[in-house]
């Protein structure tokens, strides 16, 4: 007698549920490699930004040392100095033309929105940022050591955004960097209240949560400028400098990853964006972005 054996189909391939379990799988893994590599990414670029901007600093800090000494050397030669306006002297008496004298000179050597090459002002950041480059590369050292963009730290940090064949310094996402030679905007308020700034938290973000004394002037510490100029001549020095009797030093700033910078462009004269004004539809813009005296933001 035969025993008949009953075929077991065998079970092959996945089912739905498995392949759907599967591909989620793949998914979440994906975007987590997605955000862990953006993340990386991010900070990498963050941390070249801030390298750049604190080598720039230090050249600018030592050709500003180099700078104070040309000063004084010139001081030394004639009585007044030979950057003395000797016009000014009648005006503004031997102290205020000095004043005057040494912010004429530190505007031809530190140039923001000047191009030194043609004589022309800059209409975007990119043209700011060029003329920034051009100082810091071409410029007058002082007995400071020159730049080489061929071999030294700064070869990575160099683009040209707008295709003119005139190069920029920019940050780590590729966007030029701005140079604020005199950012007393940030500082006080603008154009015609004179008032120290009640709000300094843009000051504190951009430059040091420590301020020091707001309504003194390196070059003129005791305000001789303000006792002597009439009001239109203080709106003109607003114009050509910076506001009186205000701190500020010299700023380089990236936007920061969302590119976007919050200020007004070192050339704005309408909106005091020379001076680092700042866009007040636009404030939070300003907290990411990275500068020679903040070094901590940039990530948010």
């Amino acid at each position: 007698m035969k025993v008949m054996r009953s075929k077991t189909k065998i079970k092959t391939g996945f089912t739905m549920i498995e392949v759907l379990a599967v591909i989620t799988i793949i998914a979440i893994l994906a975007a987590i490699s997605v955000s862990v590599v953006g993340s990386v990414l991010s900070t990498a670029k963050v941390a070249s930004t801030r390298a750049t901007i604190e080598h720039l600093h230090e050249v600018l800090h030592k050709r500003m040392d180099g700078f104070t000494r040309h000063l004084i050397d010139m001081d030394k030669k004639s009585d007044p100095p030979s950057y003395v306006n000797l016009s000014d002297v009648t005006l503004l008496g031997k102290r205020g033309a000095i004043a005057k004298g040494r912010k004429f000179d530190f505007k031809k050597h530190f140039p923001q929105y000047l191009d030194p090459r043609t004589g022309t002002t800059a209409t975007t950041a990119a043209n700011a940022a060029e003329i920034f480059y051009d100082f810091i590369v071409n410029g007058e050292t002082f007995g400071t050591d020159t730049e080489d963009t061929d071999q030294g730290p700064l070869r990575s940090s160099i683009g040209d955004t707008d295709g003119d064949g005139r190069m920029e310094f920019v940050d780590g996402w590729g966007h030029p960097l701005r140079f604020y030679r005199w950012p007393t905007a940030l500082v006080r308020d603008i154009p015609l209240t004179g008032m120290i700034r009640p709000d300094l938290t843009v000051a504190k973000t951009l430059i040091t949560s420590r301020l020091p004394k707001l309504d003194s002037d390196k070059d003129d510490p005791l305000g001789f400028l303000d006792k002597r100029l009439s009001p239109a001549e203080k709106l003109q020095f607003r114009i050509d400098f910076h506001q009186l009797n205000t701190y500020s030093v010299p700023l380089i700033v990236s936007a920061g990853v969302d590119g976007e910078l919050g200020l007004y462009e070192p050339f704005d004269f309408a909106n005091f964006g020379h001076l680092a004004n700042w866009d007040p539809a636009k404030l939070e813009d300003i907290y990411d972005n990275i500068t020679n005296h903040n070094q901590k933001a940039g990530s948010n």
